[in-house]
């Protein structure tokens, strides 16, 4: 069964965005040991990152609420419990998108056999 990852990139080779500023969201379709790029979701309105706002990450949410996973090159503990909460798990990692692609497309491989 496959399933979609959110890959926050600001130019489509490194992966380089910070969840709560990320101006895009670039996702691809995996399906075994093979992923596809479909494409490129825009934030138009960035996360409004006021502590006292309870759903400040609501709208990046859902631009990805269709993903098993995100990539982004940074991400704060709250909004990766947050994101956990509705089932998406999330990975801070700095690398060119195709590595960070392939190590996470057979780590997933691994959790499903």
């Amino acid at each position: 069964m496959g399933y979609k990852i959110a890959v926050g990139s600001s130019d489509g080779v490194y992966i380089d965005e910070h969840f709560a500023t990320a101006l895009q969201f670039l996702i691809y379709e995996v399906d075994g040991d093979n992923y596809e790029f479909i494409e490129k979701r825009v934030n138009e309105e960035l996360c409004e990152c006021s502590r006292y706002h309870e759903n400040k990450f609501a709208p990046l949410i859902e631009k990805i609420k269709d993903c098993r996973v995100l990539l982004v090159g940074k991400i704060g503990y709250g909004a990766a419990a947050v994101l956990q909460e509705n089932g998406i798990d999330s990975y801070g990692i700095c690398e060119s998108v195709d590595v960070a692609l392939d190590k996470i497309v057979k780590y997933y491989g691994k959790l499903n056999n």
